[in-house]
């Protein structure tokens, strides 16, 4: 990895006010250790075509990084797009406000195109606080829905192979490697519902998802038990249990496409 890459990463926090005789407080001296530079290379090294978002201004060696690595780059500097004088309009009180709409319709297009990673560290701490929630929803509609689809087909295979097993200690791991594809999809629902909400509404759309998910639970069980004193094997509610969890998985990914598909574009692709 680039060591300039490496430096931006391991660099001081930026935008914190000097101390006496305009030298750096203790607080801006203290370096900001962060393994994120670390984890991202990991996610990406052993495996090629990946698409890549930069948010951050253009960088040669990062794009040089990238690129050898076989994956494909589009740049957009939204911190300078941002910047531009020409989005300002006057506000109700006669102030100069950012126009978030016309920034949203210049800025952050793409064809169609979905993108396995973004690459923006920081980028929204210095981006006016009109556009930091919009730019996370544009963001999250452009990735491929990897985490969310793996989640699903963990938890489903895991029960559609428990009907096919005969021995209690295989269905044991079995159950607990599928609970773990739900853990992962409860993980990336609760943070795309802290994308999605106001921080005035987060804690009823909060309470109202837990509600929704206890009825869910309870309505589960209660027509698995059903089924099974019905006279139905144990085995086959298991293998429609998950067949039913992939088919929502395979409904995710359709709906991620379809929404990708009505994104134009704009960016550099490298």
């Amino acid at each position: 990895m680039s060591t300039s890459l490496l430096n931006l990463f391991r660099s001081p926090s930026r935008g914190v006010a000097a101390g006496e005789n305009g030298q750096p407080s203790l607080a801006a001296r203290i370096a900001r250790h962060s393994t994120g530079l670390q984890e991202f290379s990991r996610h990406i090294v052993g495996r090629e075509g990946l698409s890549i978002l930069d948010l951050g201004p253009t960088s040669p060696k990062n794009i040089q990084y990238i690129t050898t690595l076989g994956h494909k780059v589009y740049n957009e500097d939204v911190l300078a797009a941002a910047a531009d004088p020409g989005l300002l309009k006057p506000g109700e009180d006669g102030a100069a406000v950012l126009d978030v709409e016309r920034f949203f319709a210049e800025n952050l297009l793409f064809r169609g195109h979905q993108f396995d990673a973004v690459l923006c560290w920081d980028v929204a701490d210095y981006l006016h606080e009109s556009l930091v929630k919009p730019m996370m929803e544009r963001i999250h509609s452009v990735l491929k829905p990897g985490g969310v689809l793996l989640g699903f087909f963990v938890y489903g295979t895991g029960y559609l192979a428990l009907g096919f097993l005969q021995h209690a200690p295989a269905a044991y791991a079995v159950v607990v490697l599928s609970h773990t594809g739900g853990a992962m999809v409860w993980v990336f629902s609760t943070t795309m519902l802290q994308l999605m909400s106001d921080d005035k509404f987060r804690g009823r759309v909060f309470s109202a998802e837990l509600s929704f998910c206890t009825v869910m639970l309870a309505a589960t069980a209660y027509a698995a038990g059903f089924a099974i004193d019905h006279g139905i094997d144990v085995r086959v509610v298991a293998m429609v249990t998950g067949a039913l969890t992939i088919f929502s998985g395979l409904v995710w990914l359709l709906m991620g496409m379809s929404k990708g598909s009505e994104q134009q574009a704009l960016g550099t692709e490298y």
